[in-house]
């Protein structure tokens, strides 16, 4: 009796037929299951619904301190393309490089004949050969196994210097 949500039915006065009352009620509970009892679509529609919405409290929670801001995006981004960008300039001297040892083999096993070695291959990254003049070392007479010295060259005395 204490399980039925409707306002408990007293027994009147002069019946005392337990077991007829106790079968009434028991009907009464099993039409009000049948009346409060939901078909298998909806049970199972209600669940869904009641997952879905705790599913979406759960990413709301966890999405209120794991969200990155726009700036710490712009940044990640901005080191992942730094990354790329020295990745592709090593990748570029790595080919640059195996190209001129290539070149180097290739001149090393020609044969040495007059016409090849008047052919120079000069590329854009070579310095300009340039003519440089070489003053010989003065080595005094007492000292020859002394290491030479270079002494500045002497300018001959003109009429302005002896006048002085």
């Amino acid at each position: 009796m204490a399980d039925n949500p409707k306002a408990p039915t007293f027994i009147k006065e002069g019946s005392g037929d337990l077991e007829s009352q106790r079968r009434n009620e028991q009907v009464n509970r099993e039409v009000g299951e049948l009346v409060t009892r939901k078909s298998l679509s909806d049970q199972l529609r209600e669940n869904s619904k009641k997952k879905r919405q705790q599913f979406q409290r759960q990413t709301k929670e966890k999405n209120s301190f794991t969200r990155v801001s726009n700036d710490d995006l712009d940044h990640i981004n901005k080191v992942k393309l730094d990354e790329l960008e020295k990745l592709r300039n090593f990748s570029q001297w790595a080919e640059s490089e195996e190209r001129n040892r290539r070149k180097q083999l290739q001149l090393l096993q020609q044969p040495s004949t007059p016409e090849h070695t008047n052919k120079q291959v000069i590329s854009k990254n070579d310095p300009i050969p340039t003519s440089i003049k070489v003053r010989k070392l003065k080595t005094s007479n007492g000292a020859k196994n002394a290491l030479g010295v270079i002494s500045k060259p002497k300018h001959k005395k003109t009429d302005r210097t002896q006048k002085k």
